[in-house]
Order: structure tokens, then sequence, then C-alpha cells
């Protein structure tokens, strides 16, 4: 089984959670390492950048098949990174995997930086209702 820390459309209620249907859902969780993130339809996190800030979200336990699936959509290695990282959990850390954009991958794009925070300063995707 491998972790899992989404933070944009695979987290609950959201339009790719359908491919999480065989995960466990541990909780929700905050990254340790800081990004920059950029949204359009969907949030992308960088790892290099100015305004770098923690980022709220899910943590899930997944199987080997979902987690093929989850590179499939994320085109790991092309668009995305698949990383291990520290995530706050509960009243720990653990480590876990998230999708880090590649920048050159992203460069043209023209998406705007994405800053809303939820109540603790975490970069939060979608923005939470004011």
């Amino acid at each position: 089984m491998h972790r899992v820390f989404a933070y944009g459309t695979l987290k609950r209620g959201l339009k790719n959670h359908h491919l999480m249907a065989g995960a466990r859902f541990l909780g929700l969780a905050s990254s340790v390492p800081h990004y920059r993130m950029i949204a359009g339809d969907y949030p992308v996190l960088f790892e290099q950048g100015g305004g770098l800030l923690p980022v709220s979200g899910e943590l899930f336990e997944v199987d080997d098949a979902t987690l093929v699936e989850l590179d499939k959509l994320e085109s790991a290695g092309v668009l995305y990174d698949r990383k291990t990282v520290a995530i706050a959990f509960g009243d720990g850390v653990t480590e876990a995997f998230i999708y880090i954009g590649r920048p050159a991958a992203w460069a043209g794009r023209g998406w705007p930086p994405f800053t809303a925070r939820d109540a603790n300063g975490r970069l939060h995707w979608p923005a939470l209702p004011a």
C-alpha cells in the first residue's frame, strides 16, 4: 500500500476522486515542504519560485493498481513528477507521494498564481467560500 497526498481534483467530492474509489481515506493533512501553486481547471504545485507555502489536502492509502492509474492521470514523468515528501498528519509527520509539476511542461500555459489559503495560512484549492 502507498500513501498519496491529494491537493486537487483527487480530493473527496471533486471531479477525479472516482479514481480513488478503492482508496482508504486517512484524513485531512498538509504538506511539510512549501510550494508555489498555479491553477486553471486544476492546481499545479512547484518547488521553486516566490510565495512558497504549505498546502492543505487529504491523505489516502492506495494499492498498486490505483497508483498506476494516478500516474496515468498526472502524466507522471511528463507533466508531473511523483515524489515522496513529509506530510503533517494528526499529531505527527508521515511520508506520502505527491505530484509536483515539471516547470518546463507548464511554462507556456499562462495559468495565474493561486494564493487562496485556509484558516491556517496553507494554500487550499479550490478556494474556500468567504
